[in-house]
């Protein structure tokens, strides 16, 4: 079984905000469990960074049907490869907005704190994925921790 990671970048098409990308991650988290495929999202004002990472005919078709899909434009494949185990294996589709918090870790990748994913580099956009996941799991385990304190 050959296992692959690919990494693209694309526009949101006008028209589309933050709840329809809500409402995708939705329906991605459920279908990209039942088809073993695990990955991370991150969306900007404009533009998507999406790594996925599962059976290579599995990740080509839903790519296939990515770059179709009316809501992306200007689809840039950044990063393709066989790889012996995932980065993202704990997430069906993590999902994280490019909001202020994580201008620092934009700028750490890019020197620009505007988050344009088709100026990473295939590493810098790996990288920057794993950076802003473990950003996020450490948002919400503070959360977590503060609410159980105030129980």
């Amino acid at each position: 079984m050959s296992i692959v990671r690919l990494i693209y970048a694309s526009k949101i098409k006008a028209g589309y905000g933050p709840n329809d990308i809500m409402k995708i991650v939705e329906v991605s988290e459920k279908n990209n469990q039942q088809k073993g495929i695990t990955g991370a999202l991150c969306f900007g004002p404009r533009h998507f960074l999406q790594c996925l990472e599962g059976q290579r005919d599995v990740v080509n078709r839903l790519y296939n049907t990515i770059v179709t899909d009316e809501r992306h434009t200007d689809v840039e494949l950044l990063y393709y490869s066989d790889i012996d185990e995932r980065v993202f294996s704990d997430w069906a589709m993590g999902y994280v907005l490019a909001e202020q918090s994580l201008h620092e870790i934009v700028f750490r990748f890019s020197g620009n704190s505007q988050f344009n994913p088709y100026e990473f580099t295939s590493k810098q956009a790996i990288r920057f994925l794993q950076a802003v996941v473990e950003e996020r799991q450490k948002s919400i385990k503070t959360k977590v921790e503060e609410t159980e304190s105030m129980a």
